[in-house]
């Protein structure tokens, strides 16, 4: 039944994540790249558990990838959140804490 983390993650999300917008209060950045998998898997969490957050494309926007060379990331994704050390790949552990985080702010 938990084969694999994404699954586990979303388990988890549905028993988290409530039906409203959340994640309004925090600041959460994922810098992303067309067909990336850990990228989709990613936004994928974050969209389920309804959190708001911004997708900068390091593919089409300088900026966006100057950002992730400041942050010392050469991976991708890469996760900004407001109160939380930025991360590269697919975290489903930090994603976690990050929901939770962005559930009592929006709650709270």
């Amino acid at each position: 039944i938990y084969g694999c983390n994404i699954c586990k993650v979303n388990y988890i999300l549905r028993y988290l994540a409530l039906k409203v917008n959340l994640g309004g209060d925090m600041k959460i950045i994922v810098y992303s790249k067309p067909n990336c998998m850990q990228c989709e898997f990613t936004k994928r969490v974050l969209r389920e558990a309804n959190i708001d957050f911004e997708v900068r494309d390091v593919s089409v926007s300088e900026k966006a990838l100057e950002e992730v060379r400041k942050l010392n990331f050469k991976a991708l994704p890469v996760v900004n959140a407001e109160g939380h050390k930025a991360f590269a790949g697919f975290r489903p552990d930090l994603l976690e804490k990050i929901v939770q985080s962005a559930l009592s702010v929006s709650v709270g």
